[in-house]
């Protein structure tokens, strides 16, 4: 059985796929897995199908070896005759952008969104997705990270459905859809895999306190654990499970793709998968020591209450559930290339160069650039400290509380470099305070002295070792 959803919203399509065989002669003990979604290997198409997995596969391998285009469509048209318990799904760019085409009873219509596989499971699936109400796993913290190469930005779409699919195979008791997800994107510059981890810890909220970090699952509790990468570049995945633990690395052949089966802890499954392949892989799991966080992230929930607070070291996170009462749900970008992205507000686009040396700011007049300016280290420094004066300057004043929007967050700067003197000036007398912040330089403050003596005596108080409750 099978389940693929597509879709092509404001310029970019999308092809997400399962990658379980059932049904007909294969138990759930002896399930297999098969993946049915392919890029083409001009990388400007995604075909996939559903049904007989023995001809799908081939017929999708065909497919990706051709010149993308209509000519794929014809032949999938009179291989779906031939084959009538096949379908297909494919898109492909053109000048107008992704085009996508359902390919069933020997013709090809051209749709924005569709799917093909068990309609069922479709069902389950939209439920799943369009469901307003939080459905939480009880007494458990459900994380979903997603990320893609590709240069262009992705809609929220493709994420929220590749989630929602991974909660259809769970709660699905029939089990004869599932496996691991397998999303692809296609935009102007081609077509890109996405990874994703997506996990769920032990049953706990009971016994923990806020703030605490959250260990990854065990099978033995229930706990959950995820990780699908892109091996090298379309070369194949790395399928990653923490409750194994182990996985494989499909590599991509002339034919069809190369299974490697690896166990161990995500510290030995990455050693192995080098010395096998070759090639060094990505998972999102780790097992080593991780020390002192470069920064925190505080994620507030849609009501703007603090939810959830992430530690993160390089490409290392981990989690603390700072709300452990009520059912929540948040959600946010995270940097893992640390600021390699542009960054546009209204006619303005800043980005920062490859090898980090410099920002380019552009000015666009209607979305061409009208003209530019290259910044270094220095010149964004003065930059920011003039923006930082205007913005004082402005009638409308910076919040007297920190952002409490809901879905906002907030960056914390971990052990942060501080500095003290004596007021400058006779007018008033207090303690000048300085924090260095790491993106915005050097932050000055006056304290008053009862306000130095207060906060003084709120650390001195709170800067004690807390013991946990037994």
């Amino acid at each position: 059985m099978t389940l693929v959803v597509a879709g092509v919203a404001a310029g970019t399509g999308w092809m997400i796929s399962d990658t379980l065989i059932s049904g007909g002669t294969i138990q759930l003990r002896d399930r297999e897995y098969q993946i049915k979604c392919l890029p083409s290997q001009d990388r400007q198409a995604l075909v996939s199908f559903s049904g007989d997995a023995h001809n799908g596969a081939k017929l999708i391998e065909r497919a990706a070896a051709m010149p993308s285009g209509e000519g794929v469509i014809h032949m999938l048209c009179e291989a779906q005759i031939e084959h009538k318990k096949l379908d297909f799904l494919y898109m492909f760019l053109d000048e107008g952008g992704p085009r996508l085409y359902k390919i069933s009873g020997g013709n090809a219509n051209q749709v924005l969104a569709t799917y093909i596989g068990e309609k069922n499971a479709f069902e389950e699936f939209q439920r799943i997705r369009h469901a307003t109400e939080i459905d939480p796993v009880p007494h458990s913290f459900e994380n979903f990270i997603f990320g893609t190469r590709a240069p262009s930005e992705i809609p929220d779409t493709v994420s929220h459905v590749t989630v929602s699919m991974l909660r259809l195979f769970m709660r699905r008791a029939t089990h004869d859809v599932g496996g691991w997800a397998v999303p692809y994107v296609l935009v102007r510059e081609g077509a890109y895999m996405c990874g994703y981890a997506h996990g769920v810890s032990d049953p706990i909220f009971d016994i923990l306190t806020p703030g605490e970090v959250i260990p990854h699952g065990t099978a033995e509790a229930g706990g959950y654990g995820l990780s699908v990468t892109e091996f090298g570049q379309l070369e194949g995945m790395v399928v990653y499970r923490r409750q194994i633990p182990g996985g494989l690395v499909l590599i991509r052949e002339a034919a069809g793709y190369r299974t490697a089966f690896i166990e161990g802890t995500p510290a030995k499954f990455r050693a192995k998968a080098a010395s096998e392949l070759g090639k060094q892989v990505d998972i999102f799991f780790g097992d080593t020591p991780l020390g002192i966080p470069e920064s925190i992230i505080i994620f507030r929930d849609e009501g703007g209450q603090p939810a959830v607070a992430i530690a993160k070291r390089g490409n290392d996170l981990s989690f603390a559930v700072l709300n452990l009462a009520t059912p929540f749900r948040t959600k946010g970008p995270l940097d893992f290339q640390k600021g390699s992205k542009s960054v546009a507000v209204k006619n303005l686009n800043l980005t920062l160069a490859e090898d980090k040396s410099h920002v380019v700011l552009e000015l666009l007049i209607d979305g061409k650039v009208a003209g530019e300016s290259t910044l270094n280290a220095k010149e964004l420094d003065a930059v920011i400290a003039g923006l930082g004066h205007f913005r004082a300057a402005l009638p409308e004043q910076v919040s007297p509380e920190p952002n409490q929007s809901g879905g906002s967050q907030e960056f914390v700067v971990i052990d942060p470099a501080w500095r003290t003197v004596q007021s400058p000036h006779g007018d008033i007398d207090g303690i000048v305070m300085r924090l260095r912040h790491i993106g915005l330089g050097w932050v000055s403050f006056l304290l008053p002295r009862h306000e130095g003596r207060a906060l003084g005596k709120w650390l001195t108080e709170n800067s004690a070792e807390q013991v946990k409750p037994e």
